[in-house]
């Protein structure tokens, strides 16, 4: 009992340490990420995004993080010859695993929360303050600011006067609603409601852009509805995809019989994702801790090398391979979902084998 409390206080420090690691080095690239969604609004506004973004890392951290601390843990009982006194002295090697199983399913417990309840509200919040950041940014110009970007949404302006831009040249993205165009305008005034951003166009020449499905103005004035949807990442404008669903709502939309064929399999696909994104944990604890055993004396960048190595591997099989089967009907939704747990529990299984054996 001593030894497996021993191993257990090795590896939840490793994790912990492993965990804080990959969040500092990421941060720097989600504060990349944080500034590409959110252009043209001010640092106070991104520095206030990067949180949200940061907290929706955190269920692919995790995982990476896991790996990372079974293989350097296992690894160093191994080269410190450790492990082969737990053997001589008698010790069943799958024991020596309950720790590695522990700290995997109190790490699985946690995403499966996560992913089922938090994890979907805060993509919302995500999109929710990139709306209220792009809508706020416009509403709070600088004095004497004539150039905006939002996205694909662009205006330049010779002058301002107060909240009416002058002469303006605006590029306009392409939505569900219109294709992309470019006007001319003496006039531009911006006005919003919750979903769309409006754009009131006065003494407007068109510029053509798309000539199979050209836009024709019917007078000198005209008002733009552009969704912000269009204007941020995101391809949802209502908000009613499956990744923004909590699990017991993914179950109510599919016992209701609404669901169009592919969403019914989408809807599917996510709910046992999420399961099985949590019992992912079990299978890396046999990953990690038989990696470990059989590299013994690799360094913690080769630990580092190959926990990102399965998660990789994982993830591209999970939301690439499997997704993709699933949804486009080639294969059942819970099958795609848990392909990748079976695919790499297998490994696992055998890995594990051949580091008891040796």
């Amino acid at each position: 009992m001593r030894l497996e409390r021993y191993v257990l206080a090795q590896l939840a420090f490793a994790f912990f340490v492993a965990a804080a690691g990959i969040l500092f080095i990421a941060t720097p690239a989600m504060a990349v990420s944080a500034v590409h969604k959110l252009s043209g609004v001010g640092t106070l506004a991104v520095l206030s995004y990067l949180p949200l973004v940061l907290a929706g890392f955190i269920p692919y951290a995790t995982p990476v993080s896991l790996l990372l601390a079974l293989v350097t843990t296992y690894g160093r009982l191994a080269a410190d010859r450790e492990w082969t006194a737990i053997q001589m002295a008698g010790v069943s090697p799958w024991r020596m695993i309950r720790p590695a199983l522990l700290v995997a399913g109190t790490v699985g417990a946690l995403a499966l929360v996560m992913n089922a309840e938090v994890l979907p509200r805060m993509k919302y919040e995500q999109k929710a303050y990139q709306i209220r950041a792009l809508r706020d940014a416009v509403r709070n110009l600088s004095p004497g600011r004539t150039e905006l970007s939002f996205g694909e949404f662009y205006l330049t302006a010779r002058s301002r006067d107060g909240d009416v831009f002058r002469d303006a040249f605006i590029q306009v993205p392409e939505t569900e609603e219109s294709p992309a165009r470019n006007f001319l305008a003496g006039e531009v005034e911006f006005t919003f409601d919750f979903e769309r951003m409006h754009v009131a166009l006065g003494d407007v020449q068109h510029v053509q852009r798309d000539e199979e499905e050209p836009f024709e103005l019917q007078s000198e004035e005209t008002v733009l509805s552009i969704p912000f949807a269009a204007l941020v990442d995101g391809k949802d404008p209502t908000w009613t995809g499956a990744r923004y669903q909590r699990s017991f709502e993914l179950l109510d939309a599919h016992e209701a019989g609404e669901l169009r064929p592919k969403d019914e399999r989408h809807y599917r696909w996510e709910f046992h994702q999420r399961i099985a994104q949590a019992a992912s944990c079990l299978v890396f604890a046999l990953l990690g801790a038989s990696t470990g055993l059989l590299l013994r004396r690799g360094t913690r960048m080769a630990a580092l090398a190959v926990a990102v190595g399965y998660a990789l591997a994982y993830w591209l099989i999970a939301l690439r391979l499997g997704k993709e089967l699933a949804i486009s009907g080639d294969i059942p939704a819970a099958l795609g979902a848990w392909s990748a747990v079976i695919l790499t529990g297998t490994v696992g299984v055998i890995l594990t084998r051949k580091a008891f054996s040796r």
